[in-house]
This record gives C-alpha cells, structure tokens and sequence, in this order.
C-alpha cells in the first residue's frame, strides 16, 4: 500500500473446533487485511519495510490475559480494499483451520470513495463466508486515514452491520484516534510499534468477550473474625478460583481504607470452594476494626463484603492480698 491507501482486514483464528474452544489451550490467529495489517513501515526518505505488525503483540495478550496461548499469522495486502477482501477471503479461510477471523476494512474504500454502504455489504459477505465454514468472525472499526480524519460513516455502518449480525466488534478506531500522533509513523497514516501494540490490545479486548477465551473471575465471600483477642485476632473467608491461578489476601483497618494487608497467599486454579484465613497482630485493644477478603487472578480483581470486628479490653488481673491474721 502506498503513503494514502490504509486498509485492513484481520482475521482472527484460534486452533481447535469451535466446539472444543472452551477446552482448547492453543489458539492459531489469521490476520488478514491491507498494509496496517502487513506491517507496512516508511521513514518517509525512501525507504519502507514490513514487520509482523500486531501479530505477535496479539500473542502475548493471549499470554497475558487469557489462559490460552496462540499463533497469529500475517495475510495483509498493501492497499486492498474491502472488494478485494471479498474474493480473497476464500483462500486465507481455506489455508488451514480457523477459530477466529478477525475481520477490519474500509479504509482504502474511503480514499477510493466508496460508499460506506458498499463496504458494509461487502463485509457482510465476509461474516457470512466466515461463519459458512465454522469460523467465527470478529469485526474492527477503521483507524484514522491520515492525519487523524475518521471515516465515521464507514465506522458507523461496521458499528451497525455487528450489531445486526451479532458479532464481536474491536472498535479499533476509537482506541487509535485518542492518541493518534503517538501510534503513527512520519507519512501519519501508518502504524508504528506503540501503534501495533494497542490494535492487537483492543483485539483482545473484543475476543475476551467470547466464552471460549473469556477468563473468570475469582468468587469471594467475606467470613467472620475469630479468635478475637485485645492485640489480634483470626480473619476467616471462602475463595473459588473458579479454574484461573488465584492468590487471596485480607485487607484491614480502622476505616474501609484499610491500611494494612496480610500476605498474598496462592489459592491454586481449582474450581471448588475453599476456606481460607489469615492471622493478624499489632491490633489495638477497644478499637473496631473493617476488613474483608480480596483475590486476584486474569480474570479481575474481587473483594467480599466488608466486615467489622472490635477488639476488647486487656483484662488486667486483680490480685488481692491476703490478710494475715495472728492467732
């Protein structure tokens, strides 16, 4: 694609039957689109590369925030517009298995002038060619065209066609254009590395929102103090990692502030219920105390309910003296 042609499709697959997505470990990603997604670079003095684009930043969010890995392949076309990405389509879908195709267009279409009617029909023909052979397509809006200029009614008829057709949507466009001077290169059309980094995060962002790459959060509930005593006492809670690495911690102090924290203690990956607890000290006596119970994993971040406890006195023994009495 040259300085004025942007226009990409991704396609998105992961290893493994749709049926299986939610057991599958593997994913294997298909990227497909115009020169963002072929990694189209210039330094605007003659010379111009391509690099993996988002692909591998797109592997490590799989790493990062799932608890699936996968292999995501580069098939962009410099300068492609959504017409083109009809009839290509076919042959990248039947180049091997796909879970996903993550599918971004119309950028090109917009310095062409066609209608954003026109490239919403002819992604239309892309979900449904997708879906025909088991492949579940994922849309993307288009990024700014140059210079920070959105194609809103381009944007907004992909917006519409995900909605009708209920299909995930990475709305890439939105993302880019925040900080667009920061993720374009010198020619301000194309992407740089931070660039490909936040395409492939709002990607994930989209495909988090499947069942199959979705990770739970941990399940947690607050119990009671036990062992209560003036300078310490016993925290007590239920956590379920519900099948993603957990750690749990107890959160304490004399407002819900809490100032002070326990160890961060791992909970495992099972899927059951377990009891936990954690001593604390240094307590003062009389005094209430909120806390609750907190854990961790890809998943998020849940705290339980809080929970109060108040210390009592110090019981300072009374020793009575005994009288002697002379007989």
């Amino acid at each position: 694609m040259r300085a004025r042609s942007i226009f990409f499709i991704l396609i998105a697959s992961l290893s493994g039957c749709l049926a299986g997505w939610a057991h599958a470990d593997h994913f294997a990603v298909l990227a497909f689109g115009d020169s963002i997604t072929n990694g189209y670079k210039t330094n605007c003095s003659g010379s111009l590369w391509h690099t993996n684009s988002y692909c591998s930043y797109l592997e490590g969010q799989f790493i990062s925030r799932s608890s699936h890995t996968a292999s995501v392949s580069k098939n962009g076309e410099d300068g492609e517009l959504s017409s083109a990405g009809v009839n290509r389509i076919g042959s990248v879908l039947g180049s091997g298995w796909a879970d996903f195709i993550l599918i971004m267009e119309g950028a090109n279409d917009w310095y062409h002038g066609v209608s954003s009617g026109t490239v919403k029909a002819n992604l239309s023909i892309m979900v449904d060619r997708s879906r025909n052979v088991g492949v579940t397509p994922v849309l993307g809006t288009v990024t700014p065209v140059q210079y920070g200029i959105l194609p809103t009614t381009i944007n907004a008829a992909i917006q519409q066609l995900a909605s009708e057709k209920h299909v995930l949507l990475a709305d890439q466009g939105t993302a880019i254009h925040a900080s667009w001077p920061s993720y374009t290169l010198c020619d301000g059309l194309h992407l740089n590395d931070s660039g490909d980094a936040k395409l492939a995060e709002t990607w994930m962002n989209a495909l988090l929102n499947d069942p199959g790459v979705s990770v739970s959060a941990p399940s947690v509930t607050t119990g009671p103090a036990t062992r209560v005593l003036p300078t310490s006492a016993r925290l007590t809670g239920q956590v379920n990692p519900n099948g993603e690495a957990t750690t749990y911690w107890f959160a304490y102090g004399k407002t819900q502030n809490y100032t002070n924290e326990t160890s961060h203690i791992d909970a495992g990956a099972g899927t059951d219920t377990i009891s936990v607890s954690a001593s604390v000290t240094g307590l003062l006596p009389v005094t209430t105390y909120h806390f609750k119970l907190v854990a961790t994993s890809l998943g998020g971040t849940v705290s339980g309910t809080d929970m109060t406890l108040k210390t009592p006195a110090v019981i300072v023994p009374v020793i009575t003296p005994l009288l002697m009495v002379d007989e």
